[in-house]
């Protein structure tokens, strides 16, 4: 008998502990959903004042991260909190993530700029959701359900829709400056979620058999996308015009 309640006590733990991490699942999903809205929505508003400098506003939002990173890393490395394992992962690891990223940002950033739309943003963003899945299906060979692939092609027919009517030759030919060309910077959104993609795949091929600190790693990405776009910005400059 002590053995039977010994065993449902265990269950009943385990069920609550359960429970418990779901609810902790549930409430950072709407956190996250939180976050992510309101950081489209404050780049979109950053871009109105600044809409001539979106050089400026692409450095500034990667460099805004080095200083907030660090001032975790640098004590928690002092304090011992960062293992020797995630202190010799190679630095080229973070260059290579922090090159693709500086391509996302760079591209994101100009399409956000030039796209009046904020609707649209969010929606062509969602391309992300297909080529993920392409890629991590090429590369992972990650396996996905019939549900999940019909909410892919719904994805496209969307986007398909949206910018259906900028092919049209009578909107193409009232249309001949760079911040009204729709077609372009629409095309310049969809095509970021290539690296996008990309990195979120080799930081999850790469990172796979180390539980790296995300701040950690955060802020040594953020740093080699920072520097990485000085250069990137030298051939962006003659798009602001």
């Amino acid at each position: 008998a002590a053995e039977i309640e010994t065993a449902r006590a265990s269950q009943a733990g385990d069920e609550a502990e359960k429970r418990a991490a779901s609810r902790r699942l549930t409430i950072t999903f709407i956190l996250l959903l939180i976050v992510g809205l309101c950081n489209k929505i404050f780049v979109k508003l950053m871009t109105f004042p600044l809409y001539n400098y979106p050089v400026f506003v692409n450095l500034i939002s990667s460099f805004i991260y080095l200083p907030t990173s660090f001032a975790y890393i640098l004590p928690m490395i002092l304090a011992g909190r960062i293992s020797k394992a995630e202190r010799q992962i190679p630095q080229s690891v973070f260059i290579v993530m922090g090159a693709l990223d500086s391509i996302t940002g760079i591209m994101q950033l100009f399409a956000t700029n030039f796209i009046a739309s904020g609707s649209l943003l969010i929606l062509l963003q969602q391309a992300s959701i297909p080529l993920s899945m392409l890629i991590s299906r090429v590369t992972l060979d990650t396996r996905y359900s019939r549900a999940q692939y019909a909410g892919a092609v719904v994805v496209i027919i969307g986007i398909g829709i949206i910018i259906a009517p900028s092919l049209s030759g009578s909107e193409a030919a009232e249309c001949h400056s760079l911040d009204c060309n729709m077609l372009l910077w629409s095309s310049v959104l969809v095509l970021s979620c290539v690296p996008m993609c990309i990195s979120t795949v080799y930081k999850e091929r790469a990172l796979a058999k180390i539980d790296i600190n995300p701040i950690y790693l955060n802020g040594f990405v953020c740093l080699y996308q920072f520097l990485l776009s000085i250069p990137l910005s030298i051939p962006a400059a003659p798009l602001t015009g």
